[in-house]
């Protein structure tokens, strides 16, 4: 490989590959809910002694829950209805609430009012709609940020065909 596409490409493959393990090792672990959690496993050997080695951990999750982070910038564009277009802060209390505000802050994400509403209806999530192209995520983390605030037990029905 080195070869074929030198030492920078390379490189930067590598610090790629690294930079989104780190993002999704984050992401799952945001999803995680504060808590003590212990584990084992056994091993045929470690290459030293052959014998069974067991490996057992004790993990304490602090910290990073959804409660710390209940909020999302992002800039929304709509050309159907203009005046909805802009940067907007959502802000979720821990009772569920949300308090919608013009925002001057950097963007976690960008979409459009169609790409919302997608995800608003439970047709997709914002992670889906990242795959397809349509919402592109500016700070790791933003999509399952977003698909945290707007996820629901309850799928979303009609009984009205339209």
């Amino acid at each position: 490989m080195l070869d074929r596409y030198g030492d920078d490409v390379v490189d930067a493959a590598i610090a790629e590959l690294k930079r989104r393990a780190a993002r999704q090792m984050r992401e799952k672990i945001a999803g995680i809910a504060d808590g003590v959690y212990e584990g084992e496993a056994f091993v045929d050997s470690d290459g030293v002694v052959d014998a069974p080695l067991r490996i057992a951990m004790r993990v304490t999750k602090s910290g990073g829950s959804d409660a710390e982070r209940a909020a999302l910038t992002f800039d929304m564009t709509d050309e159907f209805c203009p005046w909805n277009a802009g940067r907007w802060r959502l802000e979720v209390s821990a009772d569920g609430r949300g308090t919608l505000s013009a925002s001057e802050a950097d963007p976690e994400l960008t979409l459009d009012t169609a790409d919302l509403a997608a995800t608003y209806l439970g047709t997709f999530t914002f992670a889906d709609l990242a795959r397809a192209g349509r919402v592109r995520e500016c700070s790791p983390g933003a999509l399952a940020q977003a698909d945290r605030l707007f996820s629901t037990t309850t799928s979303p029905w009609s009984s009205t065909m339209f």
